[in-house]
Parts: C-alpha cells; structure tokens; sequence
C-alpha cells in the first residue's frame, strides 16, 4: 500500500537548520540501539546542544519558500521505506534498566511511551525525508497526540530486552499517524532465536508544525 510522501505537510510548514554533522537518514540501518535514536533525532532536527541557540530567521524563510515550490514533486513510499526498529538492552545493562524499572520491579510505562514518542517523529523523518534533503531536515516534525495504547502485561520484567518499532500507517495534509508496538524477549537467555512477545501497542500521530 502506497502512501502520500507527506508532500501536503512540506508545502504548509518547513523549516531549514544548516548542518555539518548528519549523513542522509535514507542510510540509517533499520534496527539500532535506543540510544541512537534519540542522537539521530537530534541531528536531524537541528539540536546543538547549546541552549539559548538564535536561529538564522531569513535562512529559515528561504528554505520554506523553496520546499513549497518542491513539495508537489513528492513521490508516494510504501509503509515498509518508514519502518525503524530500536532495541533496549536491559538484560545486558543493569545500569541502563535501573531508569526504567518502577516500585513492583517492572518497567515504567510512561518511560516507555517517551521512548516510543522519539521513535516515533523518528520514523516520521524516515517516510518524508526527500532526495534533495542534503544533512538536515527542513521540516520541523512534532507529536500531536497518543491514541490506542494498549498494555498486555500488568508488569513488565526490568530484566530483558525490549524491541521498540514502528511505521507510518497514514498521512493527511499536516499530520502523520504512526502505528507502534513493543516486544520482550520471551527468555532470559538472551540465545537467539528466542522468542519476542508483544507487550504494548500504541498510535501516535504526529504534525508539522513552522516554529518561527
């Protein structure tokens, strides 16, 4: 099923941020560490890290200008061109599961729903990113609202890994829904070969938003 390349959301707010740092997210493998993605997400956003940052405002308006001119020229993409996993190496990181586990010794939930959150404008990035996007992405990609969560498991281990993924299911004129899900290994082994069972599904739907 072919889906818009939310060519609408370019055309009615883009954003350009000059970059030296990022390759094209076209290259990004389909299954990466969680902590990447929040180092990706960052790049492909604009983030430097340094607070009280003041933005180029007339680079900024050019660069909406031309991806308003460029936004008819959007090709449709599959659902599978946006899918992204992102692992959680709990069993293997006993400090990294010690921000995640709560009062019963399970997972937060709410930590889970911010990681799925990044994921997610993540995956977004993925299905609108165009060939003429050189580092950075001239669109600024925001969560609007999260619908559907559903929880299979009252508690969730601290003890195994999750796999966190994701794809675009549809596209309107400014907004972009992702459907979501996590998976735990069924075993405590780690071999492979073991198992995934799902233990939470969620949508989210995200928006283009113009930040000047």
């Amino acid at each position: 099923m072919a889906l818009n390349a939310f060519a609408s959301l370019l055309c009615k707010s883009s954003i350009f941020v000059a970059s030296r740092q990022l390759s094209s997210i076209s290259s990004l493998e389909r299954c990466i560490p969680l902590n990447k993605v929040r180092e990706q997400l960052m790049t492909i956003a604009g983030s430097s890290g340094t607070p009280f940052e003041v933005r180029d405002c007339a680079a900024l308006t050019e660069a909406l200008a031309r991806e308003q001119q460029l936004g008819s020229q959007s090709l449709a993409k599959p659902m599978s061109a946006s899918y992204q996993e992102a692992l959680l190496s709990l069993r293997t990181q006993a400090g990294l599961s010690v921000k995640y586990v709560n009062t019963h010794n399970g997972i937060r939930i709410g930590r889970l729903l911010e990681d799925l959150d990044i994921l997610g404008v993540l995956i977004s990035y993925r299905h609108a990113w165009q060939p003429h996007w050189a580092e950075r992405a001239p669109v600024t990609i925001v969560t609007a609202f999260v619908d559907g969560v559903c929880v299979h498991t009252p508690i969730i281990p601290a003890n195994r890994d999750l796999r966190l993924s994701g794809f675009v299911s549809w596209v309107g004129s400014s907004s972009i829904e992702v459907t979501m899900k996590i998976e735990q290994q069924a075993g405590e082994d780690g071999a492979a070969g073991v198992a995934w069972t799902p233990v939470l599904d969620a949508t989210f739907v995200n928006a283009a938003r113009h930040p000047l």
